[in-house]
């Protein structure tokens, strides 16, 4: 038998393995986009089919074994509310501890470790913290190795957590943001007029600050926008963060969100704009598994 057709047989065989393992955890319905709906028995093909992080190395398919068990919070979300997806590790578990208090509500996190990393202090906090087991769905996917993010991409991670987002809105953010402000209320204020923006495609921008290279590490975290605007203008520790602009420079425009009261909309949008935002968890398009990790703080 050649090369190209032993590489052909492995490839089909780890393409049935990740398969099979879709079947098992797929809902009974769809959650995909409405314009990326597809068959389970495709839904692989789809995750890895992209780029130069796609599963391209036979070696790696040679080594591609995983596993996912899930641990559910206790609380049912609401329907309408929001749900904060995001990906940890052994490394990052301690922020999204932190972030689980900071927000309180529904979190969709995938943990990704390898087989002979120990979880059972991590499972141990998660079962042992209210913030944690109450409102955090954690999807534990356990790969052979410590290099095992070379074969899931982690915007793969990502659209799992979205996947088993528990409500119909989500917001793929990173792990190590701390939600600063009471944004649970503003939501749930406001979300019979939040939830048509979503359901026609819109997406709401989270505006993000972020500290400069002059604060310290233990610089206090602001509590309300008056607060947020003085550690920006007087103390000029913080600034509106925009992923490849300069601080208060991106198109959020950090003179219109000072001065607004309301949601506004953003109309010095470029391709480089790649905001945190609130979307629909089945109308907008999922991540592309080409683009590695675009969100820095």
């Amino acid at each position: 038998m050649d090369t190209t057709s032993k590489k052909t047989k492995t490839e089909k065989s780890i393409a049935q393995q990740i398969n099979d393992w879709f079947d098992k955890l797929s809902p009974q319905y769809s959650v995909l986009p409405l314009q990326t709906q597809k068959p389970t028995a495709h839904l692989t093909a789809w995750l890895f089919s992209e780029g130069t992080h796609a599963l391209v190395s036979t070696e790696a398919t040679r080594r591609l074994s995983f596993q996912r068990t899930y641990d559910a919070a206790t609380q049912e979300p609401n329907p309408a509310e929001v749900t904060f997806i995001t990906t940890t590790t052994p490394e990052t578990w301690k922020e999204l501890v932190q972030f689980a208090k900071h927000w309180n509500g529904p979190i969709s996190a995938t943990l990704h470790v390898s087989k002979n990393e120990e979880t059972s202090s991590m499972l141990a906090e998660y079962k042992s913290t209210p913030e944690l087991f109450n409102h955090v769905d954690l999807h534990l996917v356990q790969t052979p190795q410590k290099t095992a993010s070379i074969l899931i991409p982690l915007n793969v991670e990502r659209n799992l957590a979205r996947i088993y987002a528990r409500s119909n809105h989500v917001s793929d953010i990173p792990v190590n943001t701390i939600i600063a402000t009471d944004l649970r209320r503003t939501i749930l204020k406001h979300l019979t007029e939040y939830t048509e923006l979503l359901r026609k495609g819109d997406m709401l921008v989270i505006p993000t600050f972020a500290y400069n290279e002059n604060a310290h590490i233990a610089a206090r975290v602001p509590q309300t926008k008056k607060e947020l605007v003085g550690l920006v203008e007087k103390e000029k520790v913080l600034g509106l963060y925009d992923a490849h602009f300069a601080l208060n420079q991106g198109p959020t425009d950090l003179d219109t969100w000072k001065n607004a009261n309301d949601i506004y909309k953003v109309t010095q949008y470029t391709m480089e704009y790649e905001p945190i935002v609130i979307q629909s968890k089945t109308v907008q398009p999922w991540q592309s598994i080409k683009h590695k990790n675009y969100y820095w703080h």
